[in-house]
């Protein structure tokens, strides 16, 4: 007899197959590190659009690893056998492309949020891959940047380094000015080595936001 214990309070529950009475496993779904499915470093990932929007939710899947994907593909998405069978080869001849997590992402999330959020999802994460942020619609920005810190400065001027220290991107102005030298500052996508550039939102994507990336991957939306 086979005993499942709550994660939750503790309490133990034995089953039996009530025709053969043989044990019953445990069937829980477990990613390849064998953590829980569903659970990221921020939490849970939700169905509903309200507690994970559609490009965290589309986000989840595509940084799943190669092993999972290819099992994912099999029981959330209603891809034929052939279709599987050729992600899988690419997955082992060039898992740089990533192809099996791609098509992962764009399935479930289509089947979760309809087919046009999800193209939307894919366009925002592929601007983002290639530093094209000039290629996003509004609304898309607002949905792809929605978590991470944000600054307003209106229609103020401000030079790179004080905005920098302003917005807590950078910690001080010694450290602000570091960070362009060593090319780690990126603005709307593009590499800014000048540090007393002029700033204004106006002069930004859609004449209202400014995209600042420090390093690979941490990102600030300036207003």
């Amino acid at each position: 007899m086979a005993t499942y214990e709550c994660s939750e309070c503790g309490m133990a529950v034995n089953a039996t197959c009530a025709h053969c009475d043989k044990p019953l496993v445990n069937d829980q779904l477990t990613k390849a590190d064998g953590g829980k499915f569903g659970k990221t470093e921020g939490g849970t990932v939700w169905l509903d659009a309200d507690r994970t929007s559609p490009y965290e939710f589309y986000q989840f899947w595509i940084n799943i690893d190669d092993e999972s994907a290819l099992k994912y593909l099999r029981i959330f998405t209603f891809l034929d056998r052939d279709e599987i069978k050729a992600l899988e080869k690419i997955t082992v001849d060039d898992p740089g492309k990533r192809e099996a997590q791609r098509r992962l992402a764009l399935e479930t999330t289509s089947l979760t949020h309809g087919a046009a959020t999800a193209q939307k999802a894919e366009r925002i994460s592929t601007a983002l891959f290639y530093g094209k942020l000039e290629t996003l619609e509004e609304d898309e920005i607002e949905l792809g940047f929605h978590d991470v810190p944000t600054h307003t400065i209106g229609d103020k001027e401000h030079e790179l380094v004080d905005l920098l220290v302003e917005a807590k991107i950078s910690p001080s102005k010694r450290q602000a000015r570091e960070d362009v030298s060593n090319g780690a500052i990126y603005i709307n996508g593009v590499r800014c080595p000048e540090p007393n550039r002029m700033m204004r939102t106006r002069d930004g994507l859609h004449r209202k936001y400014l995209v600042i990336r420090r390093g690979k991957n941490k990102y600030f939306l300036i207003r």
